[in-house]
């Protein structure tokens, strides 16, 4: 899955693959999916949890962008109490995970 959200007035492309996973915890060090299961509940998302994965997905979809700190300096801010953006990145972070499940027979 890929979007392209605007921040500010700089459209940002963000793509969802299965090496999403593996470029986050290749960067940051840190279990993608622990972290990811703790940004369901939008009351609780931890800011560096949340710029980590927009990152990660914006490193997925274009393999030039800089290192965190150097990629985030380029914007003035980030809409991170926006919920239409947050439930895009979320969407799009734990859409790499996706998998077919069906269901059990009765």
């Amino acid at each position: 899955m890929e979007e392209t959200i605007m921040i500010g007035d700089k459209p940002l492309r963000l793509k969802s693959t299965a090496a999403f996973l593996l470029k986050y915890k290749a960067q940051f060090r840190s279990d993608p999916i622990k972290d990811l299961m703790k940004m369901k509940d939008l009351e609780e998302i931890e800011m560096e949890t949340l710029y980590n994965v927009v990152w990660s997905l914006a490193k997925n979809a274009d393999k030039t962008i800089k290192d965190p700190v150097e990629f985030f300096d380029d914007f003035e801010s980030l809409p991170i109490l926006d919920k239409d953006f947050l439930n895009t990145v979320i969407n799009l972070a734990l859409g790499s995970m996706g998998a077919t499940v069906k269901p059990k027979k009765k």
